[in-house]
């Protein structure tokens, strides 16, 4: 099975499960994006985890570049074939190895630092993967019902406060990554501008859940 469909597969199963969340109490179409957001995120958050205990394998692997790869750190080893393109079996989506050759397709292509050891940015994803957790409380809220405007108010309150410092957070990545590119350039490709792209949901999508956090919380002072 080719990778890209492995991704659209990850997609489905996401709008599914927001579907089913949101179903099981009346929602708005905006609180199922932001259902579907917040499950997004619990899940990015624990392949962080589990990627953060790889970085040494990560930083090992082969470039995924085709056939050059933009970053400067050129593994000598062969580069893989175009990661999109590559076959997988269903059994290697399970396994962190798979999760790793896309952290490394990201460096390669994107941010040269999710290829090496430890640095700044492996801590920013650390304090975006706990924090995500959080979500798993405000969609329990949700889901039930409520009758204690104090529940309500800490839910509001949360869907201000941790979106605002993903929002933060992901304006000192950009700004760190602009410096890092200044002293280090590399190839600016299609990939780099579609991976670096996908970064800017963590500048829209905490906005609205900023929106409807102050909404809750006007409604329950």
């Amino acid at each position: 099975m080719k990778i890209y469909l492995i991704y659209i597969g990850c997609f489905l199963f996401f709008l599914t499960v927001a579907g089913f969340t949101a179903s099981y109490k009346k929602q708005t179409q905006f609180t199922y994006l932001l259902f579907f957001w917040m499950i997004f995120c619990v899940f990015i958050g624990i392949l962080e985890l589990v990627l953060l205990s790889h970085i040494k394998y990560i930083s090992l692997l082969p470039p995924t570049a085709d056939p050059e790869p933009a970053s400067a750190n050129v593994h000598a080893l062969a580069p893989m074939p175009n990661y999109w393109l590559r076959d997988v079996s269903l059994p290697q989506v399970f396994h962190p190895h798979f999760w790793a050759e896309a952290w490394r397709e990201y460096g390669d292509y994107c941010d040269p630092r999710y290829t090496e050891d430890t640095n700044l940015v492996h801590y920013m994803e650390l304090f975006l993967a706990l924090s995500s957790f959080i979500y798993i409380y405000i969609i329990y809220q949700l889901m039930t019902p409520i009758k204690k405007k104090k529940q309500l108010l800490l839910v509001g309150i949360l869907m201000v406060s941790i979106p605002a410092t993903h929002f933060i957070g992901t304006l000192i990545y950009f700004g760190t990554l602009h410096k890092y590119l200044n002293n280090k350039p590399i190839k600016k490709t299609a990939k780099f501008w579609g991976y670096l792209s996908l970064n800017g949901l963590w500048l829209v999508v905490p906005i609205l859940m900023i929106i409807r956090g102050r909404q809750i919380i006007q409604r329950n002072v």
